[in-house]
């Protein structure tokens, strides 16, 4: 063996050089009398007249070929750099002499960067969005891990306390939302869930911010104390609204689904709505001034030559403005179309045989060979939702094969009957993916009536008793979701799906847009707001006596005219006003319809180069919610907010957990 060089590593002491230098020639003993004799070349580069070298080249062959010699080589190489630095040989300390040492100089606690306002904002997260019960922050473990550090900032683990940080964090930023809130039009989505045998009622608020941003927040979940009815109903979205300080004139529409409650509550809305003289100079567009009203005036007053014949259509006009327009979530009306396509007699006597096989193939014996052989079994679907009822008809299909070789009578089906299910399974597939598709977050009104058309045509093409019967009852429900003004208005401004209005349906969209303009214009005179509520109480005080006489309901209907003329001549400049300001509005939006389906640009990008007299309404209708997906998630979220073990949870904490679950 060669000497030992301090600089090599001792890998060296098992090889020797050849006599030219060349190489290493190892000489470990792999037998008695006998050795390796493995030559490895010492020279790493082109200069072969360099110094010999290859030490890793060396280690690698003892790694591989002994390896039992490798590890002696490693420690003696670990013990060689810690006794020698800079070619100075020191003395060896021992490993308990060095650990006393360091114990010396570094403590074995730590020092954790933590403020109380950051330690509170954790606790929240954990209550909020990892759904951790408020008395694991009293239990002995948490104690010892965060106990010391909550005393020292001085943060109370107490339930009721921890309890308290988060609803007064959601009151936190209730009151940022009702600032942000404030003259913002606004739509509403709401929707009713029961869990633990409390009844909910929730929501949200969807609007465009100061940055043109369409943004969903939850405005409350109430526990409706089992009241369902219209009035009840009624009552707490006031209530809800007069939190958030929103007047009912903000409230453009309400999202919700098809329950008759439900519409009878935005009817008894309208029916109490005053409207506030306030808010039609509240909501106004922060690029219109008053001058840009009188220009309108100056240009435009000659061109008038009868602007009284304006009056009446205004006074009509003005009593619409403040009504809040119903749009029927359109995933459920959808879902309760395609309920009545299979409710067609041939059509539920397949399911209803379906469902039979797939109970049998449930059984212990034939789901144990299904999952052997398949991998999966069979699925039985919840009568109340058809979505599981295509699923449980594809997954029988998948297992089609396998269940005809068991031979069993209970899994068997004709080929006729197989035939139908096939033809069953394509005719659901199509509003399955629909549905899926109506469920996104950012579904735009334009988008939504796109995919009820192309729904509609692809079912009429495929054919056959169940895509007829879901395709004419589409046809029944699309004129009850097509009443709605906003909706038709949101598709107007989309140039892509513009066409699939009717020509009435555009008149329609036209006159909702300029209506939402001129609220946010502030032209409404002030005499005219009030006509709506004015004309009420006269019609109730005329009829509040059965004793009056035909001559007094005629003195009474007279002096109504006369206070009519009187305001009529009183507002009628700014009359004058509104109508040149709706001339100017019809010509932007003949600007618009110049952009068709060829036009490729996002809506939003669209929606930025458009008229400047027609950009904020369509930026405002575009974010018309058609469905009401976000109130559903917020029940799923209470499923794990208020799980089996935290049942007894009260309604401001869950409303305060589900609050800033949605807004964190």
């Amino acid at each position: 063996m060669s000497a030992k060089n301090p600089l090599k590593s001792s890998a060296h002491d098992y090889f020797i050089l050849s006599e030219d230098g060349g190489n290493y020639i190892c000489q470990c003993e792999i037998d008695i009398g006998r050795i390796c004799g493995t030559k490895i070349s010492s020279f790493g580069g082109k200069d072969k007249n360099a110094a010999p070298t290859r030490t890793f080249n060396l280690k690698r062959h003892l790694a591989r070929s002994h390896p039992e010699i490798m590890i002696i080589v490693e420690e003696k190489d670990k013990r060689h750099a810690a006794t020698t630095a800079s070619g100075i040989q020191r003395p060896t300390k021992s490993s308990d002499a060095r650990k006393s040492i360091s114990s010396f100089f570094k403590s074995d606690k730590v020092t954790i960067t933590m403020t109380a306002d950051n330690f509170k904002k954790h606790l929240i997260d954990l209550v909020v969005q990892n759904g951790l019960p408020l008395r694991l922050f009293s239990q002995p473990a948490f104690q010892g891990i965060s106990g010391e550090m909550a005393t020292k900032l001085g943060v109370s683990l107490d339930r009721q306390n921890v309890r308290n940080i988060i609803i007064e964090e959601a009151k936190s930023k209730k009151e940022a939302i009702t600032k942000t809130l404030q003259n913002k039009f606004v739509f509403l989505k709401m929707d009713a869930a029961t869990r633990h045998r409390v009844n909910y009622f929730a929501i949200n608020v969807r609007f465009v911010n100061d940055s043109n941003q369409t943004i969903t927040e939850t405005l409350a979940v109430k526990d409706t104390k089992a009241h369902h009815e219209s009035v009840y109903l009624q009552s707490l979205i006031e209530d809800v609204l007069k939190e958030f300080e929103i007047k009912k004139s903000q409230v453009l529409c309400i999202v919700t689904d098809n329950a008759s409650n439900m519409v009878k509550t935005i009817e008894r809305l309208n029916e109490a709505n005053q409207f506030d003289s306030d808010t039609a100079m509240d909501v106004v567009d922060s690029d219109s001034n008053s001058t840009e009203g009188d220009s309108i005036v100056e240009h435009e007053m000659e061109e008038l030559d009868h602007p009284d014949e304006v009056i009446d259509d205004i006074l009509e006009e003005s009593s619409k403005l403040s009504l809040i327009k119903h749009m029927r979530c359109a995933v459920h009306t959808l879902q309760l179309a395609i309920r009545d396509g299979l409710k067609e007699k041939r059509t539920a006597s397949l399911i209803s045989k379906i469902r039979q096989i797939v109970t049998a193939c449930r059984t212990p014996k034939i789901g144990a060979i299904l999952k052997r052989r398949l991998g999966k079994g069979a699925l039985i679907d919840q009568v109340t939702r058809w979505g599981s009822t295509y699923m449980m008809v594809r997954r029988l299909l998948e297992l089609k094969t396998s269940l005809e070789d068991l031979d069993n009578p209970n899994v068997v089906l004709s080929t006729a009957q197989w035939s139908e299910v096939e033809n069953l399974e394509r005719a659901l597939s199509l509003p399955f993916l629909v549905t899926k598709k109506l469920q996104t977050e950012d579904l735009t009104a334009g988008a939504f009536v796109y995919e009820w058309k192309n729904l509609a045509f692809q079912l009429g093409q495929l054919g056959g008793s169940v895509a007829n019967g879901i395709t004419s009852s589409m046809a029944k429900r699309e004129a009850l979701l097509f009443e709605n003004d906003l909706l038709l208005a949101a598709v107007f401004v989309d140039p892509r799906n513009r066409v699939l209005l009717t020509p009435d349906q555009m008149i329609q969209a036209k006159a909702a847009l300029c209506d939402i303009a001129t609220r946010m214009r502030g032209l409404l005179p002030e005499d005219l707001q009030q006509t709506q509520d004015n004309l009420a109480d006269a019609e109730c005080h005329s009829s509040s006596s059965n004793d009056e006489t035909s001559f007094e309901k005629y003195l009474d209907r007279r002096e109504k005219d006369l206070a009519k003329r009187k305001r009529v001549e009183k507002t009628a400049p700014v009359n004058v006003q509104l109508a040149a300001f709706k001339k100017l509005f019809n010509t932007a939006l003949e600007e618009i319809e110049k952009y068709d389906r060829t036009c490729k640009m996002p809506l939003h990008e669209l929606i930025d180069i458009y008229p400047d007299e027609i950009r904020s309404v369509a930026t405002i209708v575009t974010a018309l919610p058609p469905t009401q997906v976000s109130v559903e998630r917020l029940f799923s979220a209470l499923k794990l907010i208020k799980s089996d073990l935290r049942s007894s949870m009260k309604e401001d904490l869950a409303e305060a957990i589900l609050f800033l679950r949605n807004v964190n």
